[in-house]
């Protein structure tokens, strides 16, 4: 996908009344294969061990949170990261109306409302090589 396209393809994910299927769909836009988001979807790819969490090796470790409290949820996820050997390229929690994220490389972060997305899509770009 042209990187013109990205935020476009974003704001589709963000207007989305359903977010069920929000990482995987994001994931999907930054070019991580069909095949790949299948078997994370199965759990077969997924580290995660509680719900609403979605850990991909080496790529993202993604919780949605439902008590609203981001920060809270932000810190057990780094707690959980780093005790592990490989990390995750990115960090990123959410509850739909706030997203948090880092690049655990660059340790860049953004504290941004969910809508704000797609004007952060170039955050994501290592992702894309």
């Amino acid at each position: 996908m042209a990187i013109i396209d990205l935020e476009d393809k974003i704001i589709e994910l963000v207007t989305k009344k359903d977010h069920s299927e929000f990482i995987f769909d994001f994931l999907q836009v930054y070019d991580i294969s069909n095949s790949t988001v299948t078997r994370l979807k199965k759990g077969n790819l997924n580290k995660a061990t509680h719900l609403g969490e979605v850990h991909l090796k080496n790529k993202v470790f993604f919780k949605e949170v439902t008590d609203g409290d981001l920060f809270k949820g932000f810190s057990k996820v780094e707690s959980e990261i780093s005790k592990l050997s490989a990390k995750p390229r990115y960090i990123i929690i959410t509850d739909y109306i706030g997203l948090l994220a880092k690049d655990t490389r660059t340790h860049e972060t953004l504290d941004i409302t969910f809508v704000e997305l797609p004007q952060y899509f170039d955050f994501f770009l290592a992702w894309n090589n």
